[in-house]
């Protein structure tokens, strides 16, 4: 009895006789980790991390990855409180910062912030080999995938497409699908072309390559290469040849960085978890999603448009 008067007089002065563990999970608690679509390796990132963060937190911690649509659905969620942290592409973290783009209306997201740099997307833009497309302008007039309205991808393809005079509305049919069902739709031959933006290698656009005859566009030797670099936002990168077996020669293209975000009021202890997690760059985490074995250190960048975490200042 009066062991019972005990816990009952400490819940009502709001004490408690829990483990350390436990009242820290009151502090630090639960939380969600915005990835993409399932096939995806967003998604992959996600989970890879929660689970290793879940594994070194048992009890005080608990991250759940979440499938979303993509970099744009990420962002909003974040900002809208609806996940604490989130995978994004480097375009849509600055459009997002700044207030640009899809993101006018809600004006700049000064209270994000940055957690870590996790490897650098290729845009990557498939094609059928015998289509004669050599130019992201040759699209006009011809069925192209662009990826749902709220996934990073879209939202890059328009910015690059607006830059050159364009937009999704030149093309003959345009579809929203998830890159596995997107690239399903090119293999059957109900597709033009397909643009992703994806770690390298990617089983979506190995599977193009390797089964429906693929090539992909060499957008930074292209005609519409110096407009898209003037943009600002992309980066001249080489997929090596080898990289996929079904690509015998590098191909020059363009890319970003995904990158992983969070609030200004993010728990330090949260950003901290996933931090180490990263750090040690264990092969559990990398055999889980290989793309992560691209950075080894995964540092927030001091080139970065938005402000590194506090918890990841020194001191």
């Amino acid at each position: 009895m009066r062991a019972f008067l005990v816990l009952l007089i400490a819940a009502m002065l709001g004490l408690s006789s829990l483990p350390l563990r436990a009242q820290e999970s009151r502090t630090l608690g639960f939380f969600t980790l915005a990835g993409g679509d399932i096939s995806g390796n967003y998604f992959a990132a996600a989970r890879a991390i929660c689970r290793e963060v879940n594994r070194r937190h048992v009890g005080a911690m608990r991250c759940s990855p979440e499938s979303t649509p993509g970099s744009v659905y990420n962002m909003t969620a974040l900002r809208l409180n609806d996940v604490e942290f989130a995978i994004v592409q480097s375009d849509t973290m600055v459009a997002a910062r700044g207030g640009t783009g899809g993101f006018a209306r809600m004006g700049p997201f000064e209270d994000l912030r940055g957690v870590a740099t996790l490897y650098q997307e290729a845009i990557i833009v498939l094609v059928h080999a015998d289509s004669g497309v050599g130019d992201i302008a040759d699209l006009v007039g011809r069925r192209v995938d662009v990826g749902p309205q709220s996934s990073g991808r879209r939202a890059s393809l328009e910015r690059i497409l607006a830059g050159l005079g364009l937009g999704i509305f030149d093309f003959a049919e345009v579809s929203e699908l998830p890159a596995s069902a997107a690239v399903d739709e090119f293999c059957a031959d109900r597709l033009d072309a397909v643009v992703l933006i994806v770690g390298n290698p990617d089983r979506n656009v190995g599977r193009a390559l390797a089964e429906c005859g693929a090539a992909i566009l060499p957008l930074g030797s292209s005609p519409s290469a110096g407009a898209i670099g003037d943009l600002g936002l992309y980066e001249r990168i080489v997929l090596p040849a080898g990289i996929y077996p079904e690509l015998p020669a590098e191909v020059a293209t363009f890319g970003v960085e995904a990158l992983l975000v969070t609030r200004e009021g993010a728990p330090a202890g949260q950003v901290q978890a996933i931090v180490d997690v990263l750090a040690r760059n264990t092969a559990m985490l990398v055999r889980a999603a290989p793309v992560l074995a691209q950075d080894a250190r995964h540092d927030w960048p001091e080139r970065a448009a938005v402000p590194a975490h506090p918890a990841l200042s020194p001191g």
